[in-house]
């Protein structure tokens, strides 16, 4: 059958590892007010709505292209923008870690308790998850998967 958008996620953020390109991948729970997820859609170089796919996802990161700086903002299986700016608090830094990690860590740990985030570092090809002050380096998309689902549904 046909992936879940979870699924979807994880086959980007493994896929853009593969091949070094660093990417930051917001995901938005059920119970963040639309205020909250309107704010960020008002900061977002490009607002759009479209379904969740790798390919999709992919082409957001790659080179350097238009929309490569910022984060992809996703909700219940929906791309809602791309280009959306986090800010560093550079008194947190997380050591060995590129800014996409930092400022993932920051956003989940401050924005909302229904919140997560994937990072892919471009430096070293790591996928990271993060969900409230926790941040976990993923192994595989079949865990990565699982971990959208558990904390970002």
């Amino acid at each position: 059958g046909a992936a879940s958008w979870e699924e979807e996620v994880a086959r980007a953020a493994f896929r853009l590892a593969q091949n070094r390109h660093g990417a930051q991948i917001l995901l938005l729970g059920s119970g963040v007010p639309a205020s909250r997820q309107e704010a960020l859609l008002d900061a977002a170089g490009c607002p759009f709505t479209c379904d969740v796919k790798a390919e999709v996802l992919q082409s957001f990161f790659h080179g350097h292209g238009p929309l490569h700086d910022g984060a992809v903002l996703i909700r219940d299986g929906f791309v809602l923008g791309a280009r959306v700016p986090l800010y560093i608090s550079w008194s947190e830094r997380m050591e060995g870690h590129g800014t996409r990690h930092y400022s993932a860590k920051q956003f989940c740990a401050s924005f909302h308790p229904n919140v997560a985030a994937v990072a892919v570092s471009e430096e070293t090809g790591s996928v990271s998850f993060f969900f409230g002050n926790d941040r976990q380096e993923v192994a595989s998309e079949p865990e990565l998967a699982s971990l959208i689902r558990k904390h970002a549904a």
